[in-house]
């Protein structure tokens, strides 16, 4: 009689190492505590979910009304989403945050006869007025009030402005707004239907993936007598993110700072006055997803962050009172928060002061944050108001007590497929094992 079979001893090794590695995956989705839970982390005020029909959102924050025209909207910060369309106001009563929708594009397509529109700015006029842009018609729209309610209309529906992702006024009287177009020119809109070049660096700017390009706008407080501004854009050679000052009519431009991004998302790049003097300016974590970089809880990195600069001088310099001035740990005293993934506008309530940021999201959750010194907003311990699993090694001891697919899957990609030394020891004991038989019965 036949003593069994024999088999190839590479099939149950192979079966081996699969199991073991995702038993693997596995436990280190499940082990560990929940790091976030022991830290002084800054809960957002406000976070949504993503669209349930096309799972993806991305927030653009906006700002709490001062003007006029609308008064049913004062005092309220109104806010949109690039990707589901839509528009709401925001308001702390009593401590709870009360959120109402105000226009969703996707339902009504009479402005623009497009699906919906790609909400990718708000600005506001030298009064108060509010504005917010359409990317995808490169058009301008505005709130009024009727006898019905709040409305959205067309604001100089002629001007059209190729990739529009900024609006800003400059403070000087002029009561012009400016456009900021991704592929690096800023439009000057005046009283006419048409708008005049206020400066082109196109020549330099990468704008090839759509968070990168000429990003960041903002008008010195006395610009009206010194004519001087500030932009932040991916430069050409090399997509670093770079902040230079300009003056009016020059195009002499002065670098103030370099961050390289190991990635094409993610730049951030949103710059704002407050009402100190000071220059704000938010930087994404790096790119790619999950902070894979490290950078987010990082204070030895700018990325991450919002910075807080003196940009007053020929260099700019740290005001004395910002949150790790003097520190001895290696912290970058540039930093005034920190813990983002990717804060996308920001601006401050010109009436309290108070700096309201949109810190886009990942897998479901927006969130809406105001913006203290040395906060810290929890990316990637967090997403919003909820736990959040990052497969990396630096995030190693964090866990939501569950399994997510998506981040087992990129457990298993980042640590075991790129993991060089592990993928070759297994495809040398799976290659050994070949030459071996194994009697089965």
């Amino acid at each position: 009689m036949s003593g069994g079979r024999e088999i190839n001893a590479a099939i149950p090794v192979t079966v081996f190492l699969l199991i073991s590695v995702l038993l693997y995956g596995i436990y280190d989705n499940l082990s560990g505590e929940d790091e976030g839970s022991e830290m002084d982390l800054v809960e957002p005020v406000w976070d949504y979910e993503h669209d349930s029909e096309s799972g993806y959102g991305s927030v653009t924050g906006g700002f709490v009304y001062r003007g006029q025209n609308v008064p049913e909207l004062y005092g309220k910060y109104v806010y949109g989403d690039f990707i589901m369309g839509k528009l709401w106001s925001l308001e702390i009563v009593d401590d709870n945050p009360v959120n109402k929708l105000l226009y969703d594009s996707k339902a009504d397509t009479s402005l623009t006869g497009n699906p919906r529109i790609s909400v990718s700015s708000f600005g506001e006029s030298e009064d108060g007025e509010l504005f917010f842009t359409d990317r995808n018609t490169g058009r301008i729209f505005t709130f009024n009030q009727t006898d019905s309610g709040i409305v959205v209309e067309s604001f100089k529906p002629d001007i059209s402005i190729p990739f529009l992702i900024g609006l800003y006024n400059a403070g000087d009287s002029s009561e012009r707004l400016f456009g900021i177009e991704q592929t690096g020119r800023i439009h000057a809109i005046g009283d006419f239907n048409q708008t005049e070049i206020f400066l082109d660096i196109s020549e330099r700017v990468e704008s090839t993936d759509w968070e990168q390009g000429l990003l960041g706008l903002a008008f010195h407080p006395d610009f009206e007598n010194n004519g001087i501004f500030f932009v932040t854009y991916t430069t050409y050679d090399d997509g670093t993110l770079r902040l230079s000052k300009f003056t009016e009519g020059s195009d002499n431009e002065k670098v103030l700072l370099e961050i390289e991004q190991p990635y094409v998302n993610h730049n951030g790049g949103h710059i704002e006055f407050g009402p100190d003097g000071y220059l704000y300016f938010g930087l994404g974590d790096g790119g790619k997803y999950n902070d894979a970089f490290d950078h987010a809880q990082n204070l030895e990195t700018l990325k991450g962050s919002i910075l807080r600069l003196d940009v007053n001088g020929e260099e700019y310099a740290i005001p004395s009172d910002n949150p790790f001035v003097g520190n001895d740990k290696g912290y970058r005293e540039e930093i005034f928060a920190y813990g983002l993934r990717n804060p996308w506008m920001f601006s401050f309530d010109r009436e309290i002061g108070d700096l309201w940021a949109a810190d886009v999201g990942q897998d479901k959750w927006e969130e809406i944050d105001i913006i203290v010194s040395g906060g810290n907003y929890g990316w990637a311990f967090r997403e919003g108001t909820h736990c959040f699993d990052s497969p990396f090694e630096h995030y190693d001891g964090h866990s939501c007590g569950e399994i997510d697919s998506w981040t087992f899957g990129a457990f298993l990609y980042e640590r075991v497929l790129l993991n060089y030394p592990l993928m070759l020891i297994l495809l040398v004991s799976i290659g050994v094992s070949t030459r071996y038989k194994i009697q089965i019965g």
